[in-house]
């Protein structure tokens, strides 16, 4: 998505691809949208139909190239929020398979 992007499209675009959100680029990411923000947004705005992407998006989004591996992730973003991936503890039994507890 573009910066000048209509709510509206935003929405509907969420929901055509059953996502949660949308990176808004300029050549290369520069925010993110989310269902949140947009549903915050119809309830705080008078007429949300005049918002754009800029107006909702959080901006400078941490980024990572596609093919980093989710111990990577981890490392990097130790205990921050990651969309798309659960937060859980992994434990190594004796013989050495591992299980995730929530």
């Amino acid at each position: 998505m573009e910066g000048d992007t209509e709510v509206t499209e935003i929405s509907e675009t969420m929901n055509d691809e059953q996502v949660g959100s949308v990176v808004v680029e300029n050549g290369e990411p520069v925010g993110i949208v989310t269902d949140r923000t947009v549903a915050l947004a119809v309830g705080q705005e008078d007429d949300v139909s005049s918002l754009v992407a800029e107006d909702l998006m959080s901006e400078d989004p941490a980024t990572v190239p596609a093919d980093t591996e989710a111990y990577e992730l981890a490392t990097e973003f130790g205990d921050a929020k990651v969309p798309g991936c659960r937060s859980s503890t992994r434990t190594a039994s004796s013989r050495g398979s591992s299980r995730s507890t929530t």
